[in-house]
């Protein structure tokens, strides 16, 4: 089965000023083919300078391959995701842009995790019900500006019960941030957290940093149902924050005044 391996480091400048340094390994496609992703993605990264994009890359290499595929060039596309915090750790900043799992904040329910003593957090929306074969999907958004206020948002969500035991609590957020304190000007700042559901948070991510405004924050919980629903699922998370966000004023060309939403202090909405 063919492959194409993507590495990438992260470069003090990126996103803001520059692109990710990275490079491709694709032993089973032609010389020409590989030259011609190579250059794809190249310009992929000249003209996204200023944005994350490298679920924008990965993108871009699934729809190559399966172009590729429906030609009869190659079999069905595989390809293998270089882990975005393990290269985040390579890169030497670690501190900077990852922060505790939603796991570690479903384990401190009632208490606020160290990096976000002390914080405000931002007042919190949660969006409507969503149902599919048993399985319900909600979304919850803010707006953050620093990790700090992340943290006291994923553990505002989890001070519901019924979310921080729910099967999985799906977390992604967008936000311009200075990386430390003494520095001259913000730079973009991205990650996400599948908590177990495989996936779902890069492509989370994914959506949010191409539609949404910068100083984002969100949350889908699932609750699965019993019944398995392959790629449904992802289009269910991801259509529960883009409703959200939208009706929040928090995607690109959307009002900037809140809609009367549910707020953080109601309680979640009953699950039918």
């Amino acid at each position: 089965m063919p492959s194409v391996i993507l590495r990438f480091t992260f470069s003090n400048g990126y996103p803001s000023e520059n692109g990710p340094k990275f490079d491709i390994s694709a032993p089973t496609l032609r010389k020409d083919q590989y030259s011609e992703l190579l250059l794809i993605l190249r310009n992929l990264c000249e003209a996204s300078v200023g944005t994350p994009v490298i679920y924008s890359m990965i993108e871009t290499i699934r729809s190559f391959l399966g172009n590729l595929s429906d030609g009869a060039d190659v079999a069905t596309p595989d390809v293998h995701e270089t882990s975005v915090n393990a290269c985040i750790r390579k890169s030497g900043v670690e501190t900077i842009y990852t922060l505790p799992s939603v796991r570690d904040h479903v384990a401190s329910v009632g208490r606020r995790l160290p990096l976000a003593f002390g914080v405000i957090c931002p007042t919190i929306y949660h969006g409507d019900i969503v149902t599919d074969r048993k399985s319900v999907f909600q979304a919850h958004c803010c707006r953050v500006s620093s990790l700090p206020e992340v943290s006291a948002f994923i553990s505002t969500v989890l001070e519901d019960k019924k979310v921080s035991t729910a099967t999985h609590n799906i977390a992604a957020w967008y936000l311009r941030t200075k990386i430390n304190p003494n520095a001259s000007k913000a730079s973009l700042v991205a990650d996400y957290d599948d908590d177990g559901e495989a996936h779902a948070g890069g492509r989370l991510l994914h959506f949010i940093t191409m539609a949404c405004v910068d100083g984002v924050a969100v949350m889908v919980t699932r609750w699965f149902g019993g019944i398995h629903l392959g790629p449904d699922r992802f289009r269910h998370i991801n259509n529960a924050a883009s409703q959200l966000l939208t009706q929040q004023g928090l995607t690109k060309g959307t009002a900037t005044i809140p809609s009367n939403q549910t707020k953080t202090k109601d309680r979640v909405k009953k699950r039918k």
